[in-house]
């Protein structure tokens, strides 16, 4: 049966630079656009790994990318240390973009304390340039990470989101009438509420 990928693709072959910019039009990826990481210990980058995970994650889910063409699309927004260490990662690894992605969180994560997690979580809010996805993606990350250190929280997961996710909307239109909104429906799932505030 015919699958649409190719024989180049299954093998994991690396792909000319020339091919992997048509791999989509580019209206679509001026939109897809990521901030860059570089990982370096100044920051200049202002953004932390685990965010810079969420926003890549999303935009590969998005545009549909899997395997080697995930990595390519990371690669156009890392710079510096970050970018020479996935280059240095052996070809059959450089095709995983989850082992990719993990590589990075390893090296560049911080070793933060529950309470040091808690306040980036409780604390973070939408930035000026931030959709409602991208930030809905960002908090994910961050209780993520909670979870990890502390895994009786997965049980109040959702109303930990929804809580701090309308607390930080910047749109204080959008944040009143979504909390009008989930006063008479307290059952609303997290996802749920993401999707609303994405369509208004």
């Amino acid at each position: 049966m015919e699958t649409g990928v190719s024989q180049s693709e299954q093998r994991c072959e690396p792909m000319h630079k020339e091919d992997s910019v048509d791999l989509f039009p580019q209206v679509v990826a001026h939109e897809m656009k990521l901030r860059t990481f570089s990982g370096t210990p100044d920051n200049l980058d202002q953004i932390n790994v685990g965010e810079w995970i969420a926003e890549a994650k999303r935009n590969i889910r998005l545009l549909g990318y899997k395997g080697r063409g995930s990595v390519d699309y990371f690669l156009k927004f890392l710079t510096g240390p970050a970018q020479k260490r996935v280059e240095k990662l052996a070809w059959r690894d450089s095709c995983n973009s989850e082992g990719v992605l993990a590589v990075l969180k390893d090296t560049y994560g911080e070793n933060l304390t529950l309470g040091e997690l808690h306040l980036r979580f409780y604390q973070r809010t939408q930035g000026v340039l931030e959709n409602v996805w991208t930030y809905s993606d960002a908090l994910e990350m961050l209780h993520e990470e909670i979870v990890k250190v502390e895994p009786t929280q997965v049980t109040s997961r959702s109303d930990n989101l929804k809580e701090v996710f309308l607390k930080g909307l910047r749109d204080q239109g959008l944040q009143s009438g979504l909390c009008w909104y989930l006063c008479g429906r307290p059952g609303l799932s997290y996802e749920e509420l993401v999707q609303i505030a994405a369509e208004k």
